[in-house]
């Protein structure tokens, strides 16, 4: 008896028929067509498009999108899980206390991903001849397992330095005495490790940059400050703390307005992108509800310009044209800084007090920048030259409208 080399069921055809309206059945709307949304409140340009997918599951109703923020942390199980508070699940999380001097000090544990702990130390810088360090080198117990280390950003240039794992030793920077060190104090070192109970010394050396020492050569003062270029070396201790990180997401909401019903809730794509991954998922995967598609075309950020065909600037009650970048009047041209090249559009805060009042600079909060705003002009102050381009400063008021 042999075996087939292949089994194969016979085909089963199946009539599909499409369904039609049944005998006195209306159906008002069609599949795809566009629902009228109307902006009732708020400041915002965001845009709302509403679709129909499902007219047979219409209801009539009315709705509204809202948004609101959710806090969440991040649990020893490594899942995010909701809470009410920014910074605490419900009692107030547990602080470090003000330690006693010390060149590197152990901050409280805090839960990560995957069944790990992020463990944070902090530089306390206190060499008497104001060296800084040029490296740190944290050494961790045998069967403490080091999955990674974070950057650390130098406070004295702002640099990033990478860590190097080599064993059981995690190194940012180098013991190279360059007399102008990166970690000034206050960074932070950041080294992620197995889950295990936090309660364990570690030892330290911070490399010192014999600052003190090289200018020594040509002011001998600086002889007297310290000892010499001394490298720190000790240990510290982790408590046992363990602490929660936190989040705080933005969402936007439907609710069926006729039943008081929230249909769609903590939504996080805008624009078909996930706001907080990045990740393209398209207009297509918006949330669907009682025979409604809705997605939202817009962003939480902060405006970086007034420049835009949407916005407009009026003059003494004449409206200027807009060229794509400047309005232009006779008299006056209106613009912001990403004309001179700052695209973030905050360049005032970094041009110095020459020419502005005090707390010149603008703003990042997003309800001010959403408002309509009246310039008067109360003088003349002089001109500023921006990256070549010359720009007249007027002594103005603003005015919130």
């Amino acid at each position: 008896m042999s075996v087939p080399n292949s089994l194969e069921n016979p085909f089963t055809v199946f009539e599909v028929l499409p369904e039609s309206e049944k005998p006195g059945e209306i159906i008002g709307s069609k599949f795809g067509e566009t629902v009228t949304v109307t902006h009732k409140q708020g400041t915002a340009n965001a845009s709302v498009d509403v679709n129909i997918v499902a007219p047979k599951d219409l209801t009539g109703d009315n709705y509204e999108v809202f948004f609101d923020q959710q806090h969440y942390y991040l649990d020893k199980d490594g899942k995010w899980k909701k809470t009410n508070f920014p910074d605490s699940i419900g009692n107030s999380l547990n602080k470090p206390a003000d330690q006693l001097p010390s060149k590197l000090v152990a901050q409280p544990t805090i839960y990560a991903p995957g069944n790990t702990l992020d463990l944070h130390f902090v530089y306390d810088n206190q060499a008497p001849d104001y060296n800084y360090a040029d490296g740190l080198s944290i050494t961790f117990p045998d069967g403490i397992q080091i999955n990674s280390a974070a950057d650390a950003i130098g406070n004295a240039y702002g640099t990033t330095i990478h860590p190097v794992i080599e064993g059981q030793t995690v190194t940012w920077g180098s013991n190279d005495t360059t007399a102008d060190g990166e970690f000034a104090g206050g960074e932070d070192f950041s080294v992620n490790i197995n889950a295990v109970d936090p309660t364990f010394s570690v030892s330290f050396v911070i490399f010192d940059d014999g600052w003190s020492e090289a200018y020594a050569a040509t002011d001998p003062q600086y002889y007297n400050l310290g000892s010499g270029t001394v490298n720190g070396v000790g240990t510290t201790t982790l408590d046992g703390t363990v602490g929660y990180q936190f989040k705080t997401e933005q969402h936007w909401n439907v609710r069926n307005t006729t039943t008081d019903k929230v249909v769609i809730e903590d939504q996080k794509v805008l624009s078909g992108v996930d706001y907080f991954t990045g990740e393209d998922v398209g207009l297509e995967a918006g949330p669907i509800a009682e025979g409604l598609q809705f997605n939202i075309d817009g962003s939480y950020g902060a405006p970086s310009t007034i420049a835009s065909a949407t916005a407009s600037v009026t003059l003494n009650g004449t409206k200027l044209p807009f060229n794509g970048v400047r309005w232009v009047g006779d008299d006056y041209i209106f613009t912001d800084f990403t004309y001179f090249g700052y695209p973030d559009g905050t360049v005032a805060a970094s041009l110095g007090p020459a020419g502005y009042v005090d707390g010149a600079g603008g703003t990042t909060d997003v309800d001010l920048l959403q408002q309509d705003y009246e310039i008067r002009w109360t003088g003349v102050l002089g001109n500023e030259v921006i990256n070549g381009l010359n720009l007249e400063v007027h002594l103005v008021v603003l005015l919130l409208l």
